[in-house]
């Protein structure tokens, strides 16, 4: 027979009842053979292992989780400034070409030539010419006379529809 620890003894263990507060000393032989209790142990701590790692890798899943849920909302917030910066400056656009199409109208109205606006008669869509005069140049129908708001009547022929504008002149002109 064998036995490991002190001769004769076997190995000698502490442990305790389950339920009462005494101390058995039960003395073991073996000879590399695992006893029913520690085997039992041995399951039990690697059943405790196996949660733990379990829980570690639980935990390391749910950190990942947690770091693409802040991607995704960092991703979103970036694109929804992305979203904002462009209709930004499509607005600063809008304001430059609208600011531009005011300062056209402005330097239209300060001009004082007389113009006429030349429209097709047989096209759908009026596209308008316009033609400057000097301030000069006189233009009258007699037949229909000059209208109220400084422009002539429409002047008809076969092809065209002519009507002529002028500006107020100058007050020292008159």
């Amino acid at each position: 027979m064998c036995w490991e620890g002190r001769q004769g003894r076997g190995n000698r263990t502490t442990q305790r009842k389950e339920g009462s507060g005494k101390v058995n000393n039960i003395y073991e032989g073996r000879c590399g053979k695992s006893t029913e209790k520690e085997e039992e142990e041995k399951k039990e701590v690697e059943k405790k292992e196996v949660e733990k790692e379990e829980e570690e890798e639980k935990k390391k899943k749910e950190e990942k989780e947690v770091e693409k849920k802040k991607e995704e909302k960092k991703k979103k917030e970036e694109e929804k400034e992305e979203e904002k910066e462009v209709e930004e400056e499509e607005e600063e656009e809008k304001k430059k070409e609208e600011e531009e199409e005011e300062e056209g109208r402005k330097w239209w109205s300060r001009q004082t030539d007389t113009h006429i606006i030349t429209r097709e008669k047989s096209s759908p869509r009026p596209f308008p010419e316009l033609i400057h005069l000097t301030p000069t140049t006189e233009l009258y129908n007699p037949q229909l006379g000059p209208t109220s708001n400084n422009c002539m009547n429409p002047l008809i022929t076969t092809t065209t529809q002519h009507l002529i504008c002028t500006s107020p002149p100058p007050p020292h002109e008159f």
